[in-house]
């Protein structure tokens, strides 16, 4: 959902939508885990499980941010690029 936004309102509406779920989620994994874990692993797999949590939020929000930077980057330089195309024409048309 988020990663399809075209504005930061369907952004943020995303992100608490989202962000209501996930809470679900995280319980569910987390007591799956304790259920499918051996005994002895089960302490590992919840700190595991936890981690990963934190690191993948974050990562992913860099990720999104880095990808939007990429896009508006890549829009500006068509944008400009075809600007300077166009300035270049009419230069040689006035040389002509």
């Amino acid at each position: 959902m988020q990663g399809l936004s075209v504005n930061l309102a369907m952004f943020v509406l995303s992100r608490i939508f989202l962000g209501h779920g996930i809470v679900y989620a995280i319980v569910a994994g987390a007591a799956l885990l304790g259920e499918l874990g051996h005994p002895r692993e089960r302490p590992m797999l919840g700190a595991f499980f936890n981690a990963s949590y934190g690191i993948g939020a974050v990562l992913g929000a860099v990720v999104e941010g880095e990808e939007k930077k990429a896009q508006f980057a890549s829009a500006a330089h068509k944008v400009l690029g075809a600007q300077n195309v166009t300035q270049i024409e009419e230069a040689a048309e006035k040389k002509a």
